[in-house]
């Protein structure tokens, strides 16, 4: 698959980006060249209180599978700008967004666009797939082309180098490649020039259970964290819709056994909200629970990190409750429609220290 740059904004100065493939400049407005575009505390409805740190000490990173960008007229309605709002409400904003089902290129530019606008940031971001083919999908095919995508702070980062990888599924030869482009993983390995370090994150998408998907689950979780480690980096962050549950203490499932770093798992990578859990008053179950990122129970979202030589510390942990954000869109606004929400899955973010 063929890489290219996005222009990047610039409001005072222009922006160099660089990467394999060249490099390209841009001024406000710019249109996409390619396929470049523009928590949690126990009450998962409040972001926890922790310390500041510097800036540069850390990167803020949001996981959420954003559902198309629902609308409140939509067949199967939504909100998606609520997420924006309550971005807006916490401080930080995204240094690093990773998402799972966006439609194509023009609807990340539109993300970006409301990102920029409300965070007062300059964002740009990398789709996997610029165009997705056509395939059948619910909502009277308002979901028919998803593919995966990584937003970032334009003045903070510059991408070194990026690919993709296609997730598998269980076929009567084994676990093999899915042929869905919504399962298309997104790689890149970025240069931090606030904290003078490069780092590699990663924006996965694994097939449901009736697509295939759970038989493969450990071969998936293993070609992610093997994909992010190898690239490197002070950091190595992924993330997102797993599809799967992480099962529960005493019987996690054998995916998230060998992934979990703090369970001894080999891949050693540190689940925020895991990790989280671990600190609050109330039994780690119970918090993971009430940590749910769809359906009301099920936690399939993730959030992961590691560093050269072992786990990095993660603060400020935080699933983006529904109300939770829809209070935001009304204190911004003035109003919201509470009986709209910004997808089907809550967001996940955290603050992940060099």
């Amino acid at each position: 698959m063929s890489v290219s740059f996005r222009l990047l904004r610039s409001r005072r100065h222009l922006v160099a980006a660089v990467l394999a493939a060249g490099v390209l400049l841009s001024a406000p407005g710019a249109a996409i060249a390619g396929q470049f575009a523009p928590s949690g505390s126990h009450d998962a409805t409040a972001p926890a209180a922790v310390a500041e740190a510097p800036r540069r000490e850390y990167v803020q990173v949001y996981a959420n599978n954003v559902e198309n960008l629902k609308t409140v007229d939509a067949v199967c309605p939504g909100d998606w700008q609520d997420l924006i709002f309550a971005m807006k409400r916490t401080d930080p904003a995204p240094d690093i967004f990773l998402v799972q089902q966006i439609s194509n290129r023009a609807e990340l530019t539109r993300l970006l666009s409301a990102m920029e606008a409300k965070l007062g940031r300059k964002y740009t971001g990398r789709i996997a797939i610029a165009d997705p083919p056509i395939q059948p999908a619910r909502c009277d095919g308002e979901k028919k082309q998803q593919t995966t995508a990584i937003i970032f702070n334009a003045d903070r980062f510059r991408v070194l180098k990026a690919d993709t990888w296609r997730a598998d599924r269980q076929t009567a030869s084994g676990c093999e490649n899915t042929g869905q482009t919504r399962a298309t993983a997104l790689r890149l390995k970025l240069r931090d020039t606030l904290a003078g370090k490069d780092l590699t994150v990663a924006s996965t998408h694994w097939p449901t259970k009736n697509s295939g998907g759970h038989p493969c689950a450990a071969e998936n979780a293993r070609e992610a964290a093997a994909k992010v480690s190898g690239w490197g980096g002070a950091l190595m962050i992924w993330g997102g819709d797993a599809n799967i549950t992480a099962g529960n203490p005493g019987d996690w499932k054998a995916w998230y056994r060998q992934t979990n770093g703090d369970l001894g798992g080999r891949a050693g990578y540190r689940d925020a909200m895991y990790h989280h859990c671990g600190k609050v008053t109330a039994p780690r179950q119970e918090c993971l629970r009430d940590n749910w990122t769809i359906g009301g129970s099920n936690r399939i979202d993730y959030l992961w990190a590691r560093k050269p030589g072992g786990m990095p510390a993660i603060t400020a942990v935080h699933t983006v409750g529904f109300e939770e954000a829809g209070r935001a869109d009304a204190h911004y606004t003035g109003g919201d429609r509470a009986d709209r929400h910004y997808s089907d899955h809550r967001a996940v973010r955290a603050r992940i220290h060099y």
